[in-house]
């Protein structure tokens, strides 16, 4: 709820989500894996190709390229809720789910204006803010029964656990034992510890 004029209070839209194939979010992985790659390069020439710090240009390099996410997840014994605030309010459109058995995957970009200020100036230029998490799950679900809701700079997203099915135990037919296994030790009678001549 959001907190309108006037004292009002106002009703946030809760938008459902299409889920996608997970090869289309792991493709936009990849590109997120080259982008970084390649500012974390663009780095170590600006510091003159000096070794010994590729670490810290890679960790520079993907904070400029994805936006950190809080997110947290919370499991019950039908189901998995995990939720991750997505700032900046992105648009259906703009972010993408995918949901596997044991794993998840979150991607969203949009267009955005950076002001970078200097002593003398602001200037203003369009970027990209993006976002892209695989969240391993606790247990298996079922992706069929899977939804995802984005909120205000919210995406939840809601998971039944797969129902096992447990055999059929037939009554009154004798289950093996599986010490009562004939061996080939128990065939020859070699006794425990003992030489065969």
């Amino acid at each position: 709820m959001a907190t309108a004029a006037f004292g009002q209070t106002a009703r946030i839209e809760r938008v459902p989500l299409t889920l996608a194939a997970p090869e289309a979010l792991l493709e936009c992985g990849r590109h997120l894996y080259h982008l970084i790659v390649q500012r974390a390069y663009q780095l170590y020439e600006a510091r003159g190709r000096a070794n010994g710090q590729d670490v810290s240009d890679w960790l520079q390099a993907e904070a400029e390229i994805v936006s950190p996410c809080r997110h947290n997840t919370i499991e019950s014994p039908e189901a998995i809720l995990f939720r991750i605030d997505l700032p900046g309010n992105f648009a259906a459109d703009q972010v993408t789910v995918s949901v596997e058995p044991r794993r998840l995957i979150v991607c969203a970009q949009r267009e955005i204006d950076i002001d970078y200020s200097s002593r003398n100036e602001t200037v203003t230029k369009h970027g990209l803010q993006r976002l892209f998490h695989i969240q391993n799950l606790p247990a298996e679900v079922d992706p069929s029964m899977s939804r995802a809701m984005l909120g205000f700079e919210t995406l939840e997203i809601e998971m039944a656990k797969r129902v096992v099915v447990q055999p059929r135990r037939e009554y009154g037919k004798k289950e093996q034992d599986p010490s009562a296994e004939t061996t080939l030790l128990n065939q020859v009678n070699v006794p425990v510890g003992g030489r065969c001549s």
